[in-house]
């Protein structure tokens, strides 16, 4: 869903998190959800913190272990907006601040709704094309090989190693 600007309103539900919640369990999240943030809600369901990779590299280097609470790695100071932000300023801000994912928050701190600066609900399927080259004692294609690589044998007008399939 998109609303108007280059942005989009993503889903967020499987990105949340306790506080009481495990570090091992926020990598796991991380590794399979496309969104790559984690927002941390209290009992209330009130934002309190959010957690992204960098926060767990950090976390790690200060001696902390996968079996440590997210309550000790969330960032407390992240950026948020509330609902009366309209969408050029949230998507300025998010360049300026080189953000993928900002949480639009109600007066109590409640998650209403996610921006993002593209669609991340799917990653993007890129189609690749691969030819493998298996040597051999040249046998079956002994005449065309002899003075040519079989890389450079011509299939069509275009030599193997440049043709599209």
């Amino acid at each position: 869903m998109t609303d108007g600007i280059n942005n989009m309103i993503v889903e967020f539900s499987k990105n949340i998190m306790r506080p009481d919640s495990k570090i091992s369990e926020a990598i796991k999240m991380l590794n399979n959800e496309p969104l790559k943030i984690i927002f941390i809600l209290d009992k209330d369901e009130s934002l309190v913190g959010t957690v992204t990779d960098g926060d767990i590299r950090r976390g790690t280097i200060s001696g902390l272990n996968q079996s440590d609470s997210v309550s000790q790695i969330m960032n407390k100071n992240f950026t948020y907006f509330t609902d009366e932000a309209n969408s050029i300023f949230i998507e300025n801000e998010m360049n300026s601040r080189d953000l993928l994912a900002i949480p639009i928050l109600d007066k109590d701190r409640r998650v209403l709704r996610v921006h993002a600066l593209k669609d991340l609900s799917y990653p993007e399927f890129i189609e690749n094309t691969a030819i493998i080259m298996a040597g051999g004692f040249g046998k079956r294609l002994g005449v065309l090989t002899r003075d040519t690589p079989k890389p450079l044998l011509k299939i069509g007008k275009k030599t193997n190693i440049t043709n599209n399939y």
